[in-house]
């Protein structure tokens, strides 16, 4: 079964546009039901302005709410005393097939949502500008990717990979799911990472300018750094890269820590 809201495009635009005339922000809320409940499902999001919070619950329907916000934009033409009207080219679609459910859009404003899942549900986030990303009490494939923002995921089952250039990373597992390779990147900010006790893992760890600590008892071994050596307009380049290597528990999977300006915490739970 594949669910469309084909209304959902004119209905925004209908009701911002009335909306966003008389305030700033503008709240709406939608179910999407979905083709099997009793399964495991999958929610998939791109938002170019904005960030979002993913809740999973005891439901069993994916529950969205929106929240847009006047452009900037539109806000500094009002100050200069002119009249503003919106443009209300708001632009997202939602589509539910055999339980992914997907959002996809645009904004020339601020758009931030709160998703209610239920709690067997994978994620792919993908956000861009002026959002972080908040995952609670999920359960799956989580992939996580947020170009300025930090990203906070708690009581999460599962695996993670999560990457993000301006933000720190902070996970809490409950459960990690055995044999999963798993990473976590960053460049401005921390990488805070909290496992369950029994946690079997390879640890693949790099801070450039900061430090590593660990609630556990990592035997580490740092290799021979690594040379790679490219050859551009006639000039040789040689870069030297060094990793920190150690087990987590016996070993297992690779877990990859890296961040530039930050430390890299692993703690036990």
């Amino acid at each position: 079964m594949k669910w469309i809201n084909k209304n959902l495009l004119l209905a925004l635009a209908v009701l911002f546009a009335g909306s966003l005339a008389a305030q700033d922000q503008f709240s709406k809320e939608y179910s999407i039901p979905l083709s099997n409940p009793n399964a495991p499902g999958k929610l998939k999001v791109d938002l170019y302005n904005g960030g979002i919070t993913v809740e999973g619950y005891s439901g069993k329907e994916v529950v969205i709410t929106m929240k847009t916000y006047a452009s900037e934009e539109d806000n500094e033409r009002s100050k200069e005393g002119l009249r503003r009207i919106p443009n209300t080219g708001v632009e997202f679609e939602i589509v539910e097939d055999n339980n992914e459910v997907e959002i996809d859009g645009n904004h020339r404003g601020r758009t931030d949502f709160i998703v209610k899942v239920p709690q067997n549900f994978g994620l792919s986030i993908s956000t861009h500008h002026n959002g972080d990303v908040v995952v609670r009490n999920v359960s799956g494939e989580i992939e996580v990717d947020a170009h300025h923002g930090g990203m906070e995921l708690e009581n999460v089952s599962g695996t993670v990979v999560a990457d993000t250039h301006h933000g720190g990373i902070k996970v809490v597992f409950n459960s990690v799911k055995s044999g999963s390779p798993m990473a976590f990147s960053t460049y401005h900010g921390d990488v805070d990472i909290t496992f369950p006790g029994n946690t079997n893992a390879s640890a693949k760890m790099k801070s450039d300018r900061g430090d590593i600590f660990a609630d556990f008892d990592l035997k580490t071994a740092t290799p021979e750094p690594q040379k790679m050596q490219t050859t551009e307009g006639g000039r040789r380049k040689i870069e030297i890269s060094s990793w920190i290597y150690a087990n987590i528990g016996s070993g297992g999977p690779e877990y990859m820590f890296t961040t530039h300006h930050g430390d890299i915490i692993i703690r036990k739970k």
